[in-house]
């Protein structure tokens, strides 16, 4: 009787401590936002039906509420659909679905875990354009020695769009499309890219140190829009 006495304090109290553990965690979740499953920069382009996304994680886990989560756009509360967790429900994913016009928008959120602990209220821009238009911003080092990166942004979709490379005499020497390119998120898609050159031609053979000029060229239908011509400096 004695040892079963002791088993069954010691439980209890292993279950208190942990417990009172517990109660003392004023930690907020850690969350991490996307629009659409794209990385998000503030002041980005998102398309009007874009899809907020929210990967939230906490070891207090969460309770499985729509109260839990809220987000505005514009100061208008917005619906919350919750995702899967996994099996210790530390790991929560929320997706919100938006309806936008052509103009810029504030999208705000906040989430909270199961011990009531808000995260600080998160403020982010977007826009959302009223035509396709490509926003070169150059590649980066330039000069470049092993790789270079252009650097642009999509004001929509695009059906189709690739980045040509060519000699000073005008030759095209590369294309970078869908099919070669290094990156997970398709290049035509809408927002800010990073789409790296590993300084090749079109067979794999390394270009010699000269200048390049590069365009980014897309397609929307039938109608073609291209970006700027861009000079490439490559060194030794």
């Amino acid at each position: 009787m004695t040892a079963t006495g002791t088993s069954d304090q010691y439980i209890v109290s292993k279950k208190l401590i942990i417990g009172c553990g517990l109660a003392l965690d004023q930690t907020a979740p850690e969350v991490e936002m996307m629009i659409s499953g794209q990385r998000f920069f503030d002041g980005n382009y998102i398309a009007q039906n874009a899809e907020l996304n929210l990967v939230c994680e906490d070891n207090a886990g969460f309770v499985w509420d729509s109260s839990s989560v809220e987000v505005w756009v514009d100061g208008v509360s917005q619906s919350v659909l919750l995702g899967d967790t996994t099996s210790t429900g530390q790991i929560m994913t929320v997706r919100s679905l938006l309806d936008l016009e052509p103009d810029e928008h504030e999208i705000q959120y906040r989430v909270r875990d199961a011990l009531q602990n808000w995260t600080e209220l998160q403020t982010m821009n977007a826009r959302v354009a009223s035509r396709a238009e490509i926003m070169d911003f150059g590649n980066y080092p330039n000069p470049f020695q092993g790789q270079t990166y252009f650097v642009y942004e999509l004001t929509r979709d695009f059906d189709e769009l690739v980045i040509e490379i060519f000699t000073l005499a005008g030759h095209k020497i590369h294309q970078i499309d869908i099919y070669n390119a290094l990156e997970d998120i398709p290049l035509n898609q809408i927002g800010y890219h990073e789409i790296m050159w590993r300084g090749v031609d079109r067979y794999g053979d390394f270009v010699a140190n000269g200048v390049y000029f590069y365009r980014i060229a897309g397609r929307i239908g039938k109608k073609s829009i291209d970006g700027p011509i861009g000079k490439i400096v490559k060194i030794r």
